[in-house]
């Protein structure tokens, strides 16, 4: 019955993973092993490793403090990959976006403008044009709601599936109670039946011996009245 959420936990989980690992494999590949290569490769670590002590898909479920991790260190690898044109391993924020749509609550709606508002920090210190910083902050913010979608569906298949195993139970229920029913309308059935024969017989019965018995009284009473005569 949980298998569609376990699923669609673990599937987010892959697409967050992929994310970390592909940034941190391009810093392997395309820098050499330098101090600020160590650095930023710490530092996606990091972004990869902290927010999952916070969230683990079936084991951990504090997502409001993963957002946070999440925001604070993958949230600011983000800002400096741009900001910082010599680093080869340029990120986006597109699936930990998703992601953090994925686990949002009433407590973390304030996620939706945090990742819209990202790229209007390095927007100004960049001087790229206002309709740029919007566009990427939009991207951010439709990955988010691909997230949410995905989140909602998951939970409406998960509540049809708890509904119809709900329903059959209660069938199972009904079943039960009809068949219960059913043998004690045929007990009490069987019982006014057998007393019905019983009154019936007896009253015939008696009939029957009384009817027998008329002529053997008819003849005692009139005994006497022959000696009379």
């Amino acid at each position: 019955m949980r298998k569609i959420l376990s699923f669609m936990d673990w599937g987010i989980f892959a697409l967050r993973l992929y994310h970390y690992i592909l940034l941190s494999s391009r810093l392997f590949t395309e820098n050499d092993l330098s101090n600020p290569a160590w650095l930023n490769v710490s530092w996606l670590m990091a972004a990869l490793f902290v927010p999952l002590i916070f969230w683990f898909p079936q084991r951990r479920m504090n997502k409001v403090w993963f957002c946070i991790a999440e925001l604070l260190l993958g949230g600011s690898y983000y800002v400096n990959s741009v900001i910082h044109p010599e680093l080869t391993s340029k990120a986006d924020y597109l699936l930990p976006s998703l992601t953090m749509g994925y686990l949002l609550t009433k407590q973390t709606l304030w996620i939706i403008p945090a990742i819209l508002f990202i790229p209007f920090i390095f927007q100004s210190y960049l001087k790229l044009p206002w309709e740029q910083a919007f566009s990427n902050g939009t991207d951010n913010v439709l990955f988010c709601f691909i997230g949410i979608w995905a989140s909602i569906v998951a939970k409406a298949y998960y509540q049809k599936i708890e509904l119809v195993v709900e329903v059959e139970q209660q069938n199972k229920l009904l079943t039960h109670y009809a068949a219960e029913i059913e043998k004690m309308t045929l007990l009490e059935e069987r019982n006014r039946m057998s007393k019905e024969l019983h009154d019936t017989l007896g009253h015939s019965f008696i009939s029957i011996i009384m009817i027998l018995m008329l002529p053997s009284l008819l003849w005692i009473v009139s005994l006497p009245r022959s000696r009379n005569g």
